[in-house]
């Protein structure tokens, strides 16, 4: 058995597909967390959206992080630093191609503040990391992964 297959079994250990496109992976450590960031990364193309659901600390940022990574490395583009969202709200990587938004909505109280943001209308030309998506409920694009 290839290397590949082991770690893609070792990656979705703890994996329950709800949908076709809702994804559930629970009791899943930090190397695990970037095996499926590496794993999904070169998977995504112009106008994929990846919703990522969980608390405080369960590991979304730490995920998206690893994801921008992975994309700059293997289009060996250089990135110094991958800063959380958290006070900008949209952090876009324009560097790689389709560039990446990671979107950060923790902040975001209602639907009506989105407008200011500008990364909705872009969901078709960019790849989209969104944490907390549960705010933008009416406006999750038909081609997403949660």
């Amino acid at each position: 058995m290839d290397g590949n297959k082991l770690e893609i079994k070792g990656i979705f250990g703890n994996l329950e597909i709800k949908r076709k496109n809702k994804i559930i992976i629970s009791k899943i450590g930090k190397t695990q967390t970037v095996e499926l960031a590496e794993f999904l990364s070169p998977l995504l193309k112009m106008g994929d959206t990846v919703l990522l659901y969980g608390g405080l600390g369960a590991g979304k940022t730490f995920f998206a992080r690893h994801l921008i990574l992975h994309r700059h490395l293997r289009e060996g583009v250089q990135v110094d630093e991958i800063p959380s969202p958290t006070f900008t709200l949209v952090q876009t990587y324009d560097s790689v191609f389709p560039k990446i938004c990671h979107v950060d909505l923790y902040r975001i109280n209602n639907q009506d503040d989105l407008s200011e943001l500008d990364f909705i209308d872009n969901l078709k030309s960019n790849i989209s990391l969104i944490e907390w998506p549960e705010i933008i409920r009416s406006n999750i694009p038909l081609r997403h992964i949660s």
